[in-house]
């Protein structure tokens, strides 16, 4: 806290890998894993799911047009910048949560409030009961990560809307969770 006042991020992110994830999957998920080998690919931090039904293929920089994208988005080059003044610490978007609170200590926040990578949106894609165990690793994945420090690293918990029912069991499942803000 600075003058009375934190510094609360809410754009941050964690990946996690598929990996990862399948560290907290559930036994029908592992069952299923299968499925999912069609989108595995292998990333930078592990093996990443690439699910999408609207790919997008340009890289940050590129001018409209370049990648394929016909022409529908525009460029961001030049009109995004960084503070960051040293890259953060190996795996804080996947198992490095004590990595994450030093680099926040690091670069003054004092708060993350964590969003999920893409494949929370994308999943949608695929088989909703697959989609739906997903979630659920996710979110025991997150409170396991956040659990460094509950209090500096806020979760935003998945709620799958494509059962409702789910969705509203896994709120109450994770509602006395001291990470989850959202």
């Amino acid at each position: 806290m600075r003058d009375g006042y934190r510094v609360i991020d809410t754009d941050t992110h964690v990946g996690p890998t598929a990996d990862v994830l399948y560290d907290y999957a559930s036994p029908e998920l592992l069952e299923r894993r299968g499925e999912l080998s069609q989108y595995e690919i292998e990333m930078r931090d592990g093996i990443g799911l690439s699910i999408s039904p609207y790919p997008y293929k340009r890289q940050m920089g590129e001018a409209p047009g370049d990648a394929g994208d016909q022409g529908k988005t525009p460029s961001l080059k030049g009109k995004i910048g960084s503070n960051v003044v040293e890259p953060p610490e190996a795996q804080v978007q996947g198992r490095n949560a004590e990595g994450r609170l030093r680099d926040m200590d690091r670069e003054g926040r004092d708060i993350d409030v964590i969003i999920p990578g893409t494949f929370s949106t994308a999943i949608t894609a695929i088989d909703p009961t697959l989609a739906v165990e997903l979630y659920r690793a996710y979110n025991r994945y997150i409170v396991d990560y956040c659990s460094a420090d509950p209090s500096r690293l806020k979760a935003t918990a998945l709620a799958p809307g494509i059962d409702p029912e789910v969705g509203a069991a896994e709120i109450r499942r994770l509602a006395d969770e001291r990470c989850v803000a959202a």
